[in-house]
């Protein structure tokens, strides 16, 4: 059997460990931001940052390289949990993370791709892709059989 989530412009992949040195190595490098992207896939492997993402940014660039927008990290520390909509401890948060605050839509007025990293207070980070637009996508989740 095969479960499939609908999520509407936001999705989210495998946790990892944070390590903001290699991180800002990648973030900072002063490459093009698709670049940035296939490198943060290759530092964190497939599960956290999957191929099938980066090439569907890579052939739906209507503003080139501008469509593109890799935030720097964020701390969720300061997101209130109210009435238990999120999980710290696996950065996960049932209305989302991601939203226009998060889009930094005046640093990336043409960017319709957005590649987030969350992280928490123990040492984890989760990277999340957001779409500016009206997408929708499905995706199975992990099954612990």
């Amino acid at each position: 059997m095969t479960y499939i989530i609908v999520d509407r412009g936001e999705m989210s992949f495998d946790l990892f460990e944070y390590d903001p040195t290699a991180l800002k190595e990648v973030l900072e490098a002063g490459i093009p931001a698709l670049h940035r992207v296939k490198a943060l896939s290759a530092l964190l492997g497939n599960n956290c940052l999957p191929d099938y993402l980066i090439n569907y940014i890579e052939n739906f660039c209507p503003a080139g390289d501008g469509s593109i927008a890799v935030h720097n990290p964020k701390s969720i520390a300061g997101y209130a949990d109210k009435a238990g909509e999120i999980d710290k401890a696996t950065i996960t948060r049932t209305k989302g993370f991601i939203g226009d605050p998060q889009l930094e839509l005046s640093k990336y007025p043409d960017a319709i791709h957005h590649i987030n990293i969350l992280f928490n207070g123990i040492g984890k980070a989760r990277v999340f892709y957001r779409y500016r637009g009206d997408i929708r996508f499905l995706r199975t989740p992990k099954r612990n059989d």
